[in-house]
């Protein structure tokens, strides 16, 4: 049975899945507004349109209205044009666009005016639609009505039945759309001319026209408005205000434009559409693919897509025999050999990112065409060609696969893989998920990601999704406690140290700052080298140069990275200076963008505990502010019940502890002072500690890897992420062939803290815990074993069922497909401490239907592992039969903060039987 088979087949019925490229438009893309911009430019719905200036009257087959032009005759020239378009077939060698199965049933259900798109309920809309409908209340439900992700159907409809009703059908619901919809003033959504549902509906227009054309059901009004619509939608396409250069966006914006440029070469700027249209795709290859054809969205899923669009592109540039680098032919191929690595030996995807566990039919039917270990692996080996290595790292994008093989000695299915994910930050689709990683042995997953929701951003359950807190990683949580920092040293003779306000961009004038200088020469269109400059300028050890070198570099207008330097000077100027005013001026200004913002939650996340601050901030400290004998300002009632909970912040919060002698409703009693207006009212209490509150990761420096070793009998990865000056996050990741893991964790912390240590599990998991440690029980049975082989002090572990819904509270959810939450399981290890270093170590055996009882593990270390003493943790693993001993030694690097660059592991497994 094909390794596929059963992932596809559940697929199958939730949705029917195309065989082309438009499809994976719809079910798999969907609208994501990248940094700060929103791609919707509709100034080409202002432009007048006239058949005699758009096209090129100097064809063949124009001669009528070439007379008529050159005789002034511009309405006669109208109408030849239109009749050439009836007349002429046309060179259309594009090849279809989104076949899908049971497309009859579906496009069977609109001509009765029920609509389904994706996953969502099927609804009714009126015949004469209303476009301003949102029957899921969804943004994703409106980005597959303007992508017209209906039109798939009928199209696929009439190519199986020929019948002309489907055609009819798609006829109407395009005229409507070209009545309600091109208005620039009175468009029903921001959505229905968006940069991707442009680029979708276009393609599948085209697709219709053609059709259409075959059947010889044009005339002279619907023909008229087609080619001006279609002439508007390139236009649109071409605007470079409606070009997103940095995500998956822009390579389907692109491929749209050439399309149309290469279907209507009558159009007079079809040349340049199509020359542009090459331009930016090459452009896409440059800047968002690594060497090795890793798209740096960095989602597994996403990776399957783009790569299935490139190689659609390049075969439709074949068609028209237009040329494309041999830079992009490389990109194209490396995007396809790297898709096997990202699928678990089940055939699902991994869950990094924004990424489905599912194979979508239509992408993987394209795959497999391309690439023959996509074949390998879908045949059970009987196809194809097996992927040399077994494991794998990604250098340029810090993913690992370590694989215990393609099944040379057991089935597929049955093989081991764990996948770490070191990836830096990625252009769109990012989620705080650095160091996280995924683990199936034995034909189960037991250790997994959350995968995508809905792209919903202002919703609980897709703040969630993005957060530390659903990965499987450590996440801090510390107080943003009321406190000034030490006033810097005071500014030497000659020194003009000025700190600016949110509102003056201007640089400080600071003397000697190397940093300006690199500031100055930064070019903007570097994302990486402004990328690795705003983590320089974080590291500088005086705020005051800090806010100078932020200010300097806002002063360039990096529009792409202006939240991202707002919210660290915020985090300067509240945390380290204690000017909560201006740092609550410039989060203000993020939330002002709205929710959609992708900076929306880390400011609003951040305004709360400022705001908090600032109105529980206590009497005696206003003293000095208000003027000596004044009245405190009195804290109405309201406030003082918010002050009892936590902000509204993404990810987990902690109750505050009530004060010694407070009572239940946290008062400490009244006051006798009365109010200016002569009403005695009862005293405010004194503030309570402020909550642990999760701080999305203000990242520094990119994750960096150690080093990573392959041998026959273990696969080794170490790496760090620094976050902020606060936390730093150490990993090292052992795979003990064939089934055994090894999780090391070097916390580095400087502020009180807890941090939380998480594991999530998928939900066909439960997780007990057991004499050993825990057991990880699935549904056939198999079970996994957790070993806490290294334990700071105070650690304490916690099981956590998913709640859903509550966002206040854990949440475990486990997100298998778009918009679908199960309950499953969290192993939590926190821990509460102050300034500090700890280590962790997680030992992960799998053992199948076996007996937990007869699994072992000891650790030889006299001092269970001391790395101050002993450099090496020595472990012994006792299964049936066999006795493993593993000698684990890490590099310099991981167990120092020096930051020495030498990677000298030693790690050794010895076998033997019993």
């Amino acid at each position: 049975m094909k390794v596929f088979a059963y992932s596809l087949s559940r697929a199958m019925k939730h949705a029917p899945f195309p065989i082309f490229m438009v499809l994976l438009f719809s079910l798999v893309i969907h609208p994501l507004p990248v940094l700060s911009k929103e791609y919707k430019d509709t100034r080409c719905l202002r432009s007048s349109f006239k058949f005699h200036r758009e096209i090129a009257v100097d064809r063949s087959g124009l001669e009528k209205a070439l007379g008529s032009v050159k005789a002034g005759e511009f309405n006669k020239a109208d109408e030849a044009i239109i009749d050439y378009f009836l007349r002429v077939k046309g060179d259309f060698r594009l090849e279809s666009w989104g076949f899908c199965e049971d497309a009859v049933t579906k496009a069977d259900l609109i001509l009765n005016d029920q609509y389904k798109f994706g996953l969502f309920d099927q609804v009714e809309m009126p015949r004469d639609i209303l476009w301003s409908q949102n029957s899921a209340d969804s943004r994703s439900w409106i980005f597959y009505l303007f992508s017209f992700d209906f039109l798939q159907y009928l199209n696929s409809a009439y190519r199986e039945t020929g019948n002309d009703k489907y055609l009819q059908r798609a006829r109407e619901i395009i005229l409507d759309f070209q009545t309600d919809c091109t208005n620039p003033s009175k468009l029903p959504d921001p959505l229905s001319w968006y940069d991707h549902t442009v680029a979708n509906r276009a393609g599948y227009m085209l697709d219709f026209w053609r059709l259409l054309r075959a059947s010889r059901g044009l005339d002279r009004k619907f023909t008229r408005l087609f080619v001006e619509l279609l002439w508007r939608h390139a236009k649109f396409l071409e605007l470079e205000e409606n070009y997103n250069p940095s995500s998956n966006h822009g390579l389907f914006a692109a491929s749209a434009l050439y399309r149309i440029s290469v279907a209507f070469p009558e159009f007079k700027e079809a040349p340049a559409w199509k020359e542009l249209a090459l331009k930016r795709m090459e452009r896409q290859i440059q800047d968002n693919f690594t060497p090795a054809g890793i798209h740096k969205e960095y989602s597994p899923y996403y990776q399957f897509v783009v790569a299935s669009a490139l190689w659609q592109f390049q075969k439709d540039c074949r068609h028209y025999e237009t040329p494309l680098s041999q830079y992009f032919r490389r990109t194209v191929k490396g995007s396809f050999e790297c898709l096997p690595w990202l699928l678990h030996p089940d055939g699902t995807i991994a869950l990094f990112g924004d990424s489905d566990d599912e194979p979508n039919e239509g992408i993987m039917k394209l795959a497999y065409i391309y690439s023959p270990f996509l074949r390998y692996v879908d045949s059970d080996g009987r196809r194809g060609r097996r992927p040399r290595k077994k494991s794998r790292i990604f250098f340029d994008a810090a993913l690992f696969v370590m694989r215990s093989g393609w099944g040379e000695n057991r089935p597929l299915h049955q093989e081991t893989c764990l996948m770490a994910y070191f990836t830096e930050k990625a252009r769109s689709h990012e989620q705080q998920d650095f160091l996280t990683f995924e683990l199936y042995a034995r034909g189960q997953k037991w250790i997994t990601d959350l995968g995508r929701w809905a792209y919903e951003y202002s919703n609980p359950e897709r703040e969630f999704i993005v957060s530390a807190a659903a990965h499987n990683v450590i996440v801090p949580y510390w107080r943003m406690e009321n406190k000034k920092a030490e006033t810097n040293k005071k500014s030497e003779p000659g020194e003009n140290r000025i700190i600016r306000k949110p509102d003056d961009p201007s640089p400080a004038a600071v003397v000697d700052i190397p940093i300006l200088s690199r500031i100055e020469r930064i070019s903007l269109e570097n994302r990486e080298k402004v990328h690795n400059l705003i983590a320089s300028i974080g590291r500088l050890e005086d705020p005051e140069e800090m806010i100078s070198a932020y200010h300097a570099l806002l002063a360039k207008n990096p529009v792409e990275f202006e939240d991202q330097i707002k919210i660290s000077l915020a985090f300067v100027y509240g945390e380290t200076l204690g000017e909560k005013a201006l740092a609550v001026d410039l989060l203000e200004e993020i939330i002002e963008k709205g929710p959609e913002n992708r900076s929306y939650p880390i400011a609003r996340d951040l305004l709360a505990s400022f705001n908090r601050e600032i109105e529980l901030k206590p009497d005696s400290a206003r003293g000095t502010e208000s003027g000596e004998g004044e009245p405190a300002p009195v804290i109405p009632e309201e406030k003082k019940e918010e002050a009892k909970t936590p902000p509204a912040a993404s990810g987990i919060r902690f109750p505050l502890k009530q004060k010694a002698g407070a009572t239940d409703e946290g008062e400490a009693g009244t006051g006798d002072a009365p109010t200016p207006a002569g009403r005695e009212i009862k005293e405010p209490d004194p503030p309570s500690p402020q909550p642990f509150v999760e701080l999305h990761p203000l990242m520094l420096d990119q994750p960096e890897v150690f080093g990573y070793r392959s041998a026959p009998q273990y696969d080794y990865v170490e790496g760090e992420i620094v976050f902020n000056k606060y936390f730093v996050h150490k990993r090292a990741i052992l795979f003990i062939k064939p089934y055994y893991f090894l999780i090391l964790d070097r916390v580095t912390i400087k502020v009180p803290a807890i941090t939380r240590q998480l594991f999530h599990a998928p939900p066909s998991v439960s997780i007990a815990e057991c004499e050993k440690g825990f057991q990880l029980q699935a549904d056939d049975s198999s079970r996994c074993l957790i070993y806490s082989v290294v334990r700071p002090p105070g650690m304490k572990s916690a099981i956590i069922k998913g709640r859903k819904g509550n966002k206040g509270e854990w949440q475990g959810w486990y997100s298998g497909t778009l918009n679908h939450f199960e309950e499953a399981p969290v192993l939590e290890n926190s821990i509460q401490l102050d300034k500090s270093d700890y280590y962790s170590g997680t030992l992960f055996i799998p053992i199948g239907r076996d007996s937990p009882e007869e699994y072992r593990v000891k650790i030889i270390n006299d001092s269970g592992w001391n790395p101050a003493d002993d450099k090496s943790l020595l472990l012994e693993i006792v299964e049936p039969g066999f006795r493993s001993r593993v000698s684990y030694r890490p590099s310099p690097r991981f167990l120092s903060p020096s930051g020495r660059k030498d990677f000298k592991p030693d790690i050794r497994v010895q076998r033997r039987r019993r």
